[in-house]
């Protein structure tokens, strides 16, 4: 619509500016989480992009009983909002229900739903923010 094109417009005259602040975030919690040993960090880039940092997803590494889902409870009580991974396509119920991807495993997608999610990554976001999400997230993790 007309409106959606003008509000489009608006925020693509901000996007260099929106690119340099998630990436600014983003560099910042890989800094402070770079020696934490139990979850993965997102890559920093690939042979054909580099990470701007859109989102900040979060894996925890291992196969121990801790789940994304634990943490984000945890980072709740804390009054930290955090989000899961997409569901994976392949077990949806819908997609299911019309008889698509039956007898399909697809393990890895599968472990990153249950061990990922996502941290607060809003252009808002300041430095002292991130310390405390970093913070609640340490403490989080070395306590499972």
């Amino acid at each position: 619509s007309n409106i959606q094109a003008a509000i489009g417009l608006a925020q693509l005259e901000r996007l260099d500016a929106t690119l340099l602040k998630k990436l600014a975030i983003g560099k910042y919690y890989s800094k402070l989480l770079k020696d934490e040993n139990s979850i993965k960090l997102p890559i920093k880039k690939t042979s054909y992009a580099d990470n701007i940092y859109w989102v900040f997803g979060i894996v925890l590494k291992g196969s121990d009983s801790l789940t994304a889902e634990e943490v984000m409870k945890e980072l709740s009580i804390r009054r930290i909002g955090s989000r899961p991974f997409f569901y994976p396509i392949h077990q949806q119920p819908v997609l299911r229900k019309l008889g698509f991807f039956n007898g399909i495993n697809l393990p890895v997608s599968e472990k990153i739903s249950k061990k990922g999610f996502y941290v607060p990554s809003g252009l808002t976001l300041n430095k002292k923010q991130i310390e405390i999400v970093v913070k609640a997230l340490k403490e989080i993790i070395s306590r499972k």
